[in-house]
């Protein structure tokens, strides 16, 4: 799965490191890569900063994270995916919710179910959560 971001793929990797206590791996700004290896019309030191390609994993997932350097005016994500998190504790999840959630736009406040404890958020940069306990 690719997430790509319209310039704030920094300080996603920042929150999502933090959240989820994870460590973004291959990460690989702009200007580390052969200009043959993207399309831009604009002044490339205005993205030499932005990230070309990074890895992070979160519940087992490996997701690739770049900002979509063609797209930087929009304000939404290229996709919006409803990405699915179990958490194994109560204490995890909520402590990952408290994170994700500044700035978030709350579509179902943290609660239970009636079985587990579950939330369901679209964080600042868009990107669409689902937060339960196993």
């Amino acid at each position: 799965m690719r997430l790509k971001f319209n310039g704030t793929c920094v300080k996603v990797i920042e929150l999502y490191e933090k959240a989820f206590k994870t460590k973004a791996e291959n990460v690989m700004r702009f200007s580390e890569v052969n200009d043959s290896d993207y399309s831009y019309a604009g002044d490339k030191n205005d993205i030499k900063d932005m990230i070309f390609s990074a890895n992070i994993t979160i519940d087992t997932k490996n997701i690739t994270l770049s900002d979509d350097i063609n797209n930087l005016n929009s304000t939404a994500p290229k996709a919006s995916p409803n990405l699915s998190i179990f958490f194994s504790t109560e204490e995890d999840l909520k402590a990952c919710y408290e994170i994700i959630s500044d700035g978030a736009e709350i579509l179902r406040p943290l609660g239970s179910n009636g079985r587990r404890l579950v939330a369901n958020l679209k964080d600042k940069f868009g990107i669409t959560w689902e937060f339960m306990v196993y």
